[in-house]
């Protein structure tokens, strides 16, 4: 007797997401979904996030006649779409009427000046993981400790996969449905939070951490401090392994 989840068919030949010279001149793949909503088949739902591929399909369209120096380039960028597309919402809802202390205004004011490249020497990326790991949170974590939701363990092949839903859908409701009922904290009852109310208190929440985990000068709080390359041997001996090298980049929000 067949499980539940066996093969029953195949998806037909000719019927397999391709794509042969197409009109943007280009191939890219970084192990995002491959094929549009529409498609009929089911292949799979383990696709890394959008954002490395956005920035791939992006500095691909602005480069013409591309030799290996630009590509060498691209494999190297760390320029955060994530970051490009969330940070400016927070700023706006600061402009609007300006929350916290001292340190919440110096924190918005470096993000403020934000170029979205995690550069190892800069704070920014440093206020930008703090918060936006702690903005998750706060719209996830109320539903799931709710319904009992088992929340420490990934799904697919990578560690952003947690068990909040897709970063995409948290970018979505952030730029786009501002009164959404997935902001608004269900333990409770007296008010219903929107983003701005969410937004405020995660940030000042994320910077009060930020405070207590590296100390008031912002300034001194490099990027590089975190963001550590450790090259782990596979027989796990300590001495035969490498690092920790602080690294450029995004940081795997887990």
């Amino acid at each position: 007797m067949l499980g539940e989840g066996e093969w029953t068919s195949f998806v037909p030949f000719n019927e397999l997401p391709r794509v042969l010279n197409p009109p943007r001149n280009f191939i890219a793949s970084s192990n995002q979904r491959a094929y549009p909503r529409e498609y009929p088949y089911y292949l799979s739902t383990e696709w890394d996030p959008s954002y490395r591929a956005r920035r791939v399909y992006t500095v691909l369209y602005q480069t013409y006649g591309a030799k290996v120096e630009d590509l060498m380039r691209l494999q190297l960028d760390y320029y955060e779409v994530l970051a490009e597309r969330i940070v400016p919402v927070l700023i706006e809802e600061y402009d609007k009427k300006p929350f916290g202390d001292s340190l919440v205004a110096q924190a918005i004011e470096i993000l403020r000046n934000l170029d979205y490249r995690m550069e190892k020497t800069g704070v920014a990326p440093t206020i930008w993981y703090y918060w936006f790991k702690t903005y998750r949170n706060y719209i996830w974590l109320d539903e799931w400790k709710y319904y009992e939701i088992t929340a420490d363990y990934t799904w697919g092949h990578n560690s952003l996969n947690m068990w909040k839903p897709l970063l995409e859908y948290t970018e979505y409701i952030t730029r786009e449905v501002p009164n959404s009922p997935w902001f608004d904290n269900i333990s409770t009852t007296e008010i219903v939070e929107n983003r701005t109310i969410i937004m405020r208190r995660s940030f000042i929440d994320a910077i009060n951490k930020f405070k207590s985990d590296m100390g008031e000068n912002v300034e001194e709080r490099k990027w590089e401090k975190i963001n550590k390359l450790y090259v782990e041997h596979m027989s796990g001996i300590t001495e035969f392994s490498r690092g920790p090298y602080p690294l450029s980049g995004a940081l795997k929000l887990k």
